[in-house]
């Protein structure tokens, strides 16, 4: 089976890239540390919101509009271990905000508030794309409010490998259900409320304890964020169907979130890439469409994430919503990837 690389998050990646890095310039060209802004005691009641910043010697003035992103705050399920007592009903889920920047055309604004008043965002503007981030995401200190503001093309870059022996080789297509035997992927026209596709995350505890610094709420705060923001992405492209007609709209809802809270024992962070897809993928994974590992492995040959990729073709089973294959005897979720941090 064939791998793609997942590289639809540099944003997010390169987020994370910071987090881990000791020294902001380490990774960064240029930055700023600004305070966070004032916000409306009452935000979360304004269907509409302006934020005022001052970066990079420009007043920017973000006008913004509360929005319900793909995932109902009630509904939404957040699995821990059976051990862990953590009530999950405490974790209050940020607020999201879609929007522009006023006086700018074309610009977009993308923005999160969380439970503690803290602003996040990204700007898409005609020359840049700036990221503005909680300096608590990237220290063990909660108490500093200050916000950090990069653009995306101040990252500095990294060398990653192009090595092919990573990819793993194309499994066998020896289905689990033989009544399933006539399966076959085919074109379909879907109404619109059949464009949004089940994903679940799972957070493994290399993650929880590195990236979400053990802390329950950041941890599912960090997964939201990067949800909406990759969604968007998928929300905002125009794909062609069969026929060449342009067609958007396609993109995910969030059906859930397994944080792996009390470590197992199972080093995932010392696996090859290809070993760690080949393990995520004999776990049992549920009735989502796409189930989607996050890990921590600072090592994994430059490669920024895998999954496996669909086709057309029968002999290569795989991607959203793919059935299960026996392969080396052993039953294989075809459905996932991961991507490591």
């Amino acid at each position: 089976m064939e791998i793609v690389l997942l590289v639809f998050v540099n944003i997010l990646f390169n987020s994370f890239c910071i987090a881990s890095a000791k020294k902001f310039n380490d990774i960064l060209n240029h930055y700023e540390i600004i305070n966070n802004p004032h916000l409306s005691e009452n935000y979360s009641n304004l269907r509409f919101l302006s934020v005022q910043l001052k970066i990079f010697g420009r007043s920017l003035k973000i006008h913004l509009f509360l929005y319900l992103a793909n995932f109902d705050k009630n509904a939404l399920q957040i699995h821990l271990p059976d051990k862990d007592q953590f009530d999950t009903t405490k974790i209050s889920l940020p607020d999201f905000f879609k929007g522009h920047v006023i006086g700018i055309t074309p610009s977009s604004a993308y923005a999160h508030i969380n439970s503690k008043r803290e602003f996040s965002a990204t700007l898409v503007l005609p020359d840049s794309v700036i990221i503005i981030e909680p300096l608590s995401v990237y220290q063990q200190d909660n108490s500093d409010k200050r916000l950090i503001v990069y653009r995306l093309n101040d990252i500095r870059n990294f060398n990653f490998s192009r090595a092919h022996d990573v990819f793993p080789a194309p499994p066998t297509t020896r289905r689990a259900n033989y009544v399933v035997a006539t399966w076959r992927r085919t074109h379909r026209s879907l109404p619109e409320q059949r464009k949004l596709c089940g994903l679940h995350f799972i957070a493994d505890y290399s993650f929880f304890f590195n990236i979400g610094r053990q802390d329950h709420a950041k941890t599912v705060e960090i997964l939201l964020k990067t949800f909406n923001r990759v969604n968007e992405i998928f929300l905002s492209t125009v794909f062609y169907d069969e026929t060449e007609r342009p067609v958007t709209g396609y993109g995910f809802y969030l059906k859930g979130i397994t944080i792996e809270s009390i470590s197992s024992g199972a080093n995932l962070d010392k696996l090859s890439p290809r070993k760690l897809l080949y393990t995520f993928s004999q776990r049992s994974l549920g009735d989502a469409c796409l189930i989607h590992l996050f890990t921590y492995s600072p090592n994994l040959f430059g490669v920024l994430g895998m999954s496996w990729m669909a086709s057309p073709a029968l002999q290569h089973l795989g991607g959203i919503c793919s059935p299960p294959i026996y392969r080396w005897r052993k039953l294989k979720s075809m459905l996932s990837g991961f991507f490591p941090l």
